[in-house]
């Protein structure tokens, strides 16, 4: 068959499977302002459907509507009547952007819109009629707002009253966080710091009242805590320490630290020395105010009795760092360095879900000192036993020594050799920390009996100087200075105070 045939065969069978081409309709496309800013507020949107069949394009000599639809006739024609030359209600603009990626709308096209609707007044619309661009701006613009999308108003604060210093006749109000202290500027007047400077200020006539009285409100300087000691002490209903003679001194340990704090944040010297002063008797700085024998403890109750042992050695450690307090750190170390390990690094849970805890560097520096504080009742505070008996020899403690056998059959170099193979070999030297305290009172009573009574003049001073010299190591078992350094610093922050 020949081949022109074949090729017309097949031409004439793909004609009839394609279908005629279509025309294309080109669709008139919306313009978007080119020009148009966003308002600079924020609204939160409300989401609604919307159709966008008209958009005025504003070129040339005036604004003419573009029919989406399709529909080329003339709006007013539709209606019977005669097309709108101008524009005489307000119109609703889409944002640009909001129309696609290039702003343009397709035939009956509906879009959700995230913008708050934006509004142009007439008066804006007619006044761009001979403009080439409508520019909408914030000034201009009214935004549509749903109500039922807006937050509401957070609640008014309530106030609570001290239980105490609340007082009817008082003259101010002193606000710490949500509680209220009504109180009377005559005891306020006197002390130095920020209550003098705030009640020399004159106040103004439209100032916060409540009761009538003016509120001076302390923000968050202060804990409703601590300002209620603090005022405890300034109506004198608080002593912070007390010293009866023959009796142990008393502590108020809850109202000397929240007076040492409120004082450090308000700036009241006078009140900081009383808590310091009151401090002296738990954390001394020289061997003469050092007692064996703790106060007492007043403000804590029975059942807390064994956490407050546990945690005040923490607390008085970030106080010392807190509020520049150089001189207490050895003390307050060396007392921490008596509690558990647990107790040291993982600090002490506290009822209200809170723990008492200090920080990395505090915590290396109580467990070397630690060790430090063990290996120094071999070496510093019982260093007399061994020198009295260094190689098993018999001889005399002291050359005034009677060498008479004790009722217990022993001499006294014979009792003081026993009594150092019994230490070492129940590890009494090696095993505690306790290295400012000597042989408890029962021992030494003991002690007393078995040796005679120049011996046990020689021994009851050889006992006191390892302590003493202890007490000077001490600082440097914790890596601080020496107590001669610490104790300048700590005048130097007080010397400052007092200029204040």
């Amino acid at each position: 068959m020949p081949l022109n045939f074949l090729t017309r065969a097949m031409k004439r069978r793909i004609e009839e499977i394609e279908p005629e081409p279509q025309p294309v309709i080109e669709k008139k496309a919306a313009i978007v302002p080119p020009h148009y800013e966003a308002p600079r507020f924020i609204v939160r949107p409300r989401k609604r459907a919307r159709t966008y069949n008209t958009i005025y394009d504003h070129g040339g000599s005036g604004a003419q509507p573009i029919d989406l639809t399709g529909d080329d006739s003339d709006p007013g024609e539709k209606a019977g009547g005669p097309a709108k030359e101008t524009v005489t209600t307000s119109q609703v603009v889409k944002p640009e952007g909001g129309l696609g990626g290039d702003g343009e709308i397709s035939d009956g096209a509906t879009a959700v819109s995230e913008e708050p609707t934006i509004i142009i007044p007439p008066s804006v619309v007619e006044e761009a009629s001979q403009a080439d661009t409508i520019v909408v701006t914030s000034a201009d613009a009214e935004t549509q707002v749903d109500p039922t999308m807006l937050e509401p108003p957070p609640p008014p604060p309530i106030y609570i009253r001290d239980s105490k210093y609340y007082l009817e006749d008082g003259d101010i109000v002193l606000r710490a966080a949500l509680t209220l202290f009504r109180v009377h500027t005559v005891r306020l007047a006197h002390i130095e710091g920020l209550f003098g400077q705030l009640l020399s200020l004159p106040q103004p006539d439209d100032c916060e009242k409540i009761d009538e009285v003016v509120v001076c409100d302390l923000y968050e300087l202060v804990t409703p805590r601590e300002l209620h000691f603090l005022l405890a002490v300034i109506y004198d209903d608080l002593q912070l320490q007390i010293t009866i003679e023959g009796e142990p001194p008393q502590l108020h340990w809850d109202g000397t630290m929240a007076v040492l704090s409120a004082s450090h944040k308000l700036d009241l010297p006078t009140q900081r020395r009383m808590a310091i002063k009151a401090l002296q008797l738990l954390f001394p700085c020289d061997i003469d105010s050092y007692r064996p024998v703790r106060p007492t403890i007043r403000g804590v109750k029975a059942k807390d009795r064994k956490t407050f042992l546990r945690t005040f050695p923490l607390q008085a450690i970030n106080a010392c760092r807190d509020f520049d307090l150089p001189a207490f750190g050895p003390v307050a170390y060396y007392l921490a360095a008596q509690l558990s390990i647990e107790d040291i690094v993982k600090g002490v849970p506290q009822e209200d879900d809170t723990t008492v805890s200090i920080c990395t560097y505090d915590i290396t520096r109580i467990l070397e000192g630690r060790e430090k504080l063990r290996a120094s009742r071999r070496s510093t505070v019982f260093s007399w036993l061994d020198n009295i008996t260094p190689d098993g020899k018999p001889k005399r403690p002291c050359d005034d020594c009677d060498n008479v056998p004790s009722w217990g059959g022993d001499t006294c170099f014979y009792y003081l050799l026993r009594m150092s193979i019994d230490f070492n070999r129940s590890g009494f030297l090696d095993t505690k920390t306790e290295a400012l305290e000597g042989l408890p009172e029962r021992s030494c009573g003991v002690l007393r009996e078995h040796l005679c009574e120049h011996c046990w003049v020689e021994v009851k001073k050889w006992m006191q100087k390892g302590l003493d010299d202890n007490w000077c190591k001490l600082p440097t078992y914790f890596g601080l200075e020496s107590w001669d350094k610490l104790i300048a610093a700590q005048a130097m922050s007080d010397a400052a105070w007092v200029d204040i």
